[in-house]
C-alpha cells in the first residue's frame, strides 16, 4: 500500500509543520451500503409523534428480530402528515436506540373548513384515508384521499361546484 505524506500544523508551533502519513482507505473497507445495512419502512399510527418514535422502547416488538446497528428506518405517519428518517445506533433484544436524521412535513395546503356547510377534512384510518366530512354526520361525503392536501383540494373543488349550482 502506498502512503502519502501530508503537512499538518501543530497547535504549539503554528508556523512549524510536521510530516504525517496519510493511509488511504482499504478497498475491503468500502462496499455497497446494501451489503451492510437494511432500510426499513415503518407505518406510524397518527397518535404517535416523532418524539415518541425516538424512544428506545418504542421499537421493542421488532428490535430483537430485525433491527441492527447501522440500519435506517423510514417512518411515515399513516395520515401522511410527516415522515422521519432514523439511524439505528444500537439495538438489543427489546430496545433500539435511534437518532433522528431528518423530519419532513408532508402537508402543504392550509387546513380550511367550509363555514357554510361545515365541511372539513378528517383522517379516518388506513382504509378510508382522508375523508371529506360534514359536521354532525358520521359518514363521509367523499373518502380515499391519500394526503391531507388532496382532501383540502377536494374540499375546495366541492365548494366551487356547490357555488356554481346555487
Amino acid at each position: 500500500m502506498e502512503a502519502m505524506e501530508i503537512e499538518a500544523k501543530t497547535a504549539d508551533k503554528p508556523a512549524a509543520t510536521e510530516k504525517k502519513i496519510l493511509v488511504p482507505l482499504k478497498a475491503s473497507e468500502f462496499r455497497s451500503a446494501e451489503e451492510v445495512r437494511h432500510v426499513w419502512h415503518a407505518s406510524i399510527p397518527e397518535t404517535d409523534s416523532v418524539e415518541t418514535i425516538q424512544k428506545r422502547d418504542y421499537w421493542k416488538h421488532v428490535a430483537g428480530r430485525s433491527i441492527r446497528p447501522g440500519d435506517r428506518i423510514e417512518a411515515v405517519c399513516e395520515d401522511m402528515t410527516w415522515m422521519a428518517e432514523l439511524y439505528v445506533v444500537s439495538s438489543g433484544s427489546q430496545v433500539a436506540d435511534v437518532k433522528l436524521i431528518s423530519r419532513t412535513d408532508l402537508t402543504g395546503v392550509e387546513v380550511q373548513t367550509d363555514e357554510a356547510n361545515d365541511l372539513y377534512v378528517k383522517y379516518r384510518g388506513p382504509h378510508h384515508r382522508y375523508c371529506l366530512m360534514i359536521k354532525g354526520q358520521s359518514d363521509p361525503i367523499a373518502h380515499g384521499f391519500m394526503t391531507q392536501d388532496e382532501g383540502q383540494r377536494a374540499l375546495l373543488d366541492h365548494r366551487r361546484n356547490v357555488l356554481k349550482v346555487a
